[in-house]
This record gives structure tokens, C-alpha cells and sequence, in this order.
């Protein structure tokens, strides 16, 4: 009987001789005697063999190409699988990765199906392969006869060392769904795989702005008109999970899956700006190559009517003098302006030049100067009409030039900490041309009646009186006063208004403010602020509008204990 070893070693004998018979390694088999369970799986262990050896050598791996782009892909010399020293490398071009390696090699190049050949001892001696690569090189060689190939694969290099050979090729997207197989020949004139691989083609992310559905091209520059209907949309197109992002000036406006959308149901100037659609993929490939991003962008302009902003509808002017205004416009696209005055009599010059002093393309502001002259007549309102014209609409604005006294406004508050005085600070337009103002003083009682009213007139730079000009300033087309108000009551309540005269006329009173002033104490009479005016006690400098002798006795007698006191 054999030992184990003997059985061993004959069977492997048999399998190494008898690889093309297998009926006589099953006689072998049979002529053995397995003593045990234990040989009978030795015996199928040495067997698997033969069945690996049909199925391809490689796994099936997967090449990453994104579109418009190629992919390297490398097959390299094992020289250890080469026992005969043939030295030859071949790569395939399959429909699937499913279909095997044609064995053993043609001696004809015609009936060839690898895409690319590395000559070796055996193609390269053979005539009819030299007939069509030539007898210069030993490769490696496009294979003409496979036509496909030369669309989808770019031959890179080939290494013509004895030991290290490499085909290095790369593939497009036509390649998509194709196999890629590397083989090398060996014994038996047949190739044996070495690496095998399915191409599979990514689509780097695409995006396109659409506005109503229509697609836009990239830096487009589209126009609407004001309230009108609109949908932006920022569309992705690719592989993976796709992200789409909208955005106007640097803001992100929406976020979405594929898709980023803006509904716009009536379109506004302030809906102008420069969108941009961005769009990623979170394929890792993609993003391994930075190719993962893309964006595009187009600026959107509303057309909009015009719209005056103007600082002022009311000019006082001098009489007699040249005015020059200012009119600011709000528009796209750029509008036109006419003017003019109404009464026609108002001035000599009753279409007023407009002259387009700027516009503002960022801003779309425009600015026209107007100039009136000859104003010798105006002496109550002059009304200036002013039509904006542009495609989209029109706009109309009044303005009135007078040389009529402005009614003030008074600035400061309800707040004293005196017994017979005031701080009262008032402004008007800077360029009002003012004779004198009028004061009106309601003398109150408890119960918020009028007690007794008086007004006085005084200069704008009076110093004594019944208001004392302390300060005068011009501030943002505002001349603004400052002055003290004298005769009042102590423990009082007043309404106090303001008007402005001039030659013309004078303005309505302005809206009154009410003082209450504190009682009068030795604190109070000795404060060194209190701004106490001392001058003879004259009721009828009060003015005719103040009837005096009709206050009760105990209010004269209270005020004239105050006179006598300051005296």
C-alpha cells in the first residue's frame, strides 16, 4: 500500500501531466486507495486547482472616468507568470466584463482582438505581425483592425525594459460600461489575464439659471419690466447626490435637492442684481479631482418707472433772482424730464432747461438741473410741473417757488426750570427771506382754558424784547434760532407759537408748545441762570391783541409785585 506522501506526490504528478485528460486523472483517483475521510479531502484540495484555472485571474474592479476627461489606466509585466520568457503584454477592449480573454494568440494580427500589443519573442518573430507594425520597435501597437478602440483609449507609454514592461493607456467616456482586461502570454501560445476592469463614466455636475423656464446662458444680462411674474431657478445636472444653491449679490436666496427656486410674484427694483447658481455632487471621485463644483451666472435688471426723491417741494426764493434746483430721479431705464410753470405770468421763463447733470448705472439714479430766472412777479406760490418719462411709465411732481415768510417749527421741548422765562428754539428754510417774527403767548389756567392771550413782534436779531435772540446757525437747508422768552407767569401754564413775516406777508402760526413754568421762590429769583430781563413795567408793549386789564386783580397784583421785587 502507498503511504500518504506516495499518494501525494502521484497525484499531483497526474494532474501536472494530464491537465488536457482529465478522464485519466479520475482513473488515477480510482486506482488509489483513500483510506480515510481525511485523504479525500487532500484529494479535492489538490483538484480545486483545475477548476480556478478557467475563471479569470482578477477580481472585477471598477475605472472612474468623468466626462471630457481620461483616465489613466496601467498594465503591468509579471514576469513570474512568464516561465517560457515570452515577454509579451496585450490589452483588451471587451463589451462586458463577462466576456473572456480569446487563447491562444492568433498567428494572424487580422484576427486579433486585443486593442493594443507589446511585442514579444513570439509576435515579434512572426511575419505577419512585423508586416503591420514594422521591424523597428517592438511596440507597443495600436490594433488597427479594432476600430473602436482608438475612440475611447489614448495609448500613453510603454516601457521597453527586458523586465519592466507597462502599457499605460487612458480611457474616455465612450469607454462607459466597456471591460478593460490586461493579459500577458505564456506557455501553449496563450495569454493569461493579469487585471481586469469595468470603465464607468461621472458626470461632473452641470448647471444652468432658467427664469419662466427658459434657459439662460452663461453672463446673460435679462430684463423685466415692474410686477412682473417671475420663477429663477438654479437646475443641477449629474451623478451622486446633487446639491443646488441660489444666490443674488454674494446672498444665498434658496437651497435645494437638484434644484434651487425663486418665486417672484411681482418683480421689484430691489429683485435686480447678479444671481449665481452653484451646484456640487458628493461622489468622492468627483471631489478627489476637484471636479465635484460648478456654478454659472447671469445678472437680472427690473425696469421701473420713474420716482422723483427730491429733498424739498416747497423752494423759498428771493424775489428777483436766478433758482437753480435740484431733481433727483429713481429709474430704468433712463428716464426724460420736462418742466413747467404754472402761472405762465409767474416768471419770463416758463419752460424751465432741464439738463441731465448725471446717471447713476449702479444706482440707476438720475440728476437734472432746473433753472427758473426773471422771479420779479412771484410774490405767492409758483407752481413748477414736472413730468418723468421712460419706457416702463411716467412720474409727476409739483414744486413751489414763493417768496412768501415759511411758517417755523418749533424745536425745543415743554421743559423749564425758570418762573418767568423760556428757552424756546425754533428753524425754518435757510433760504426764506425773513423781516421779523411774531410771538403769541396763551396765558392758561388750571382748568386749560385761555386765561389771556398777547402778542409781540421782534426782530431776528433782537437782543431785547419779549424774545431774546441768543444764536443763529444754518444746519442741513435749516436756519435754526435760539432765544429766550420773557414774560411769563410763575406756576403758569402757556401755549407758545411762532410766525414769520416779511414784505410779502406772514406765514400761519406754527403748531403751539405748552410751558408750565415753576414757582417763583428765593432759589428760584436769586438762580444766577435764570435769564431775568429787567425793564419798565409796560402792559401795553404786550400789543393790541392783548386785552390786560381784563386779567384778574390777583394775577396784575402778583405781577406787579414781581416788577417792583426785580427792581
Amino acid at each position: 500500500p502507498l503511504s500518504q506522501t506516495q499518494h501525494s506526490c502521484l497525484l499531483f504528478y497526474l494532474v501536472r501531466s494530464n491537465r488536457r485528460r482529465p478522464p485519466r486523472i479520475l482513473q488515477a483517483a480510482r486506482m488509489m486507495a483513500v483510506p480515510n475521510t481525511a485523504r479525500g479531502v487532500w484529494l479535492l484540495l489538490l483538484l480545486l486547482p483545475l477548476s480556478i484555472a478557467t475563471a479569470p485571474v482578477k477580481s472585477v474592479q471598477y475605472v472612474d472616468i468623468v466626462e471630457d476627461s481620461w483616465e489613466d489606466f496601467t498594465c503591468d509585466y509579471d514576469a513570474d507568470l512568464d516561465s517560457p520568457g515570452i515577454r509579451e503584454l496585450a490589452l483588451f477592449l471587451l463589451d462586458n466584463c463577462s466576456a473572456t480573454v480569446p487563447s491562444p494568440i492568433p498567428a494572424d494580427p487580422e484576427k486579433s482582438s486585443a486593442a493594443i500589443i507589446y511585442l514579444g519573442d513570439i509576435t515579434g518573430r512572426n511575419k505577419n505581425y512585423r508586416k503591420i507594425f514594422g521591424t523597428e520597435s517592438d511596440g507597443p501597437f495600436f490594433n488597427d483592425q479594432h476600430r473602436t478602440a482608438s475612440q475611447v483609449l489614448h495609448l500613453r507609454s510603454g516601457d521597453l525594459g527586458s523586465e519592466a514592461r507597462r502599457i499605460s493607456v487612458s480611457a474616455g467616456p465612450q469607454a462607459n460600461g466597456k471591460c478593460l482586461v490586461c493579459a500577458q502570454s505564456r506557455e501553449n501560445y496563450a495569454y493569461s489575464e493579469t487585471r481586469r476592469a469595468r470603465v464607468r463614466t461621472l458626470r461632473r455636475p452641470s448647471v444652468w439659471l432658467s427664469v419662466n423656464r427658459t434657459k439662460l446662458n452663461p453672463s446673460d444680462a435679462l430684463q423685466v419690466r415692474q410686477n412682473d411674474s417671475l420663477t429663477v431657478s438654479c437646475n443641477v445636472a449629474g451623478n451622486g447626490t446633487l446639491s443646488a444653491r441660489l444666490l443674488r449679490d454674494g446672498v444665498v436666496l434658496r437651497e435645494g435637492q437638484k434644484e434651487a427656486r425663486l418665486e417672484l410674484a411681482k418683480a421689484q427694483p430691489s429683485d435686480s442684481g447678479f444671481y449665481r447658481c452653484e451646484g456640487s455632487s458628493n461622489l468622492e471621485p468627483l471631489r478627489q479631482r476637484n471636479l465635484h463644483f460648478a456654478a454659472t451666472n447671469c445678472s437680472l435688471l427690473v425696469k421701473f418707472a420713474p420716482k422723483f426723491e427730491v429733498d424739498e417741494i416747497v423752494r423759498y426764493t428771493p424775489v428777483g433772482q436766478e433758482e437753480s434746483i435740484q431733481v433727483k430721479i429713481r429709474a430704468y431705464p433712463e428716464p426724460q424730464l420736462a418742466c413747467r410753470a404754472d402761472p405762465p405770468e409767474a416768471g419770463a421763463n416758463n419752460n424751465a432747461p432741464t439738463r441731465l447733470m448725471s446717471y447713476d448705472q449702479a444706482n440707476y439714479y438720475a440728476q437734472y438741473r432746473l433753472v427758473y430766472s426773471n422771479l420779479d412777479r412771484v410774490r405767492n406760490f409758483t407752481r413748477i410741473n414736472c413730468m418723468a418719462t421712460n419706457e416702463v411709465g411716467q412720474s409727476r411732481l409739483e414744486i413751489e417757488l414763493t417768496a412768501l415768510a415759511p411758517k417755523p417749527t418749533i424745536t425745543s421741548d415743554n421743559k423749564t426750570s425758570w418762573w418767568n422765562s423760556y428757552h424756546l428754539t425754533w428753524q425754518h428754510h435757510v433760504n426764506a427771506s425773513i423781516d421779523s417774527y411774531r410771538i403769541l403767548i396763551v396765558y392758561l389756567q388750571p382748568n386749560g382754558s385761555a386765561l389771556n392771550t398777547t402778542e409781540a413782534s421782534f426782530a431776528p436779531k433782537a437782543k431785547r424784547g419779549p424774545v431774546a435772540m441768543v444764536s443763529s446757525e444754518e444746519k442741513l437747508g435749516q436756519r435754526r434760532h435760539n432765544g429766550v422768552v420773557f414774560n411769563l407767569l410763575p406756576e403758569a401754564a402757556h401755549d407758545i407759537s411762532l410766525k414769520s413775516c416779511n414784505r410779502h406777508g406772514c406765514s400761519e402760526f406754527s403748531r403751539p408748545v405748552r410751558v408750565r413754568t415753576v414757582a417763583q421762590s428765593h432759589t428760584t429769583f436769586n438762580d444766577p441762570n435764570n435769564p431775568k430781563y429787567r425793564r419798565p413795567l409796560n402792559l401795553a408793549s404786550l400789543g393790541p391783541a392783548a386785552p390786560s386789564w381784563s386779567l384778574p386783580l390777583a394775577l396784575l397784583a402778583t405781577s406787579l409785585v414781581r416788577r417792583l421785587t426785580e427792581d
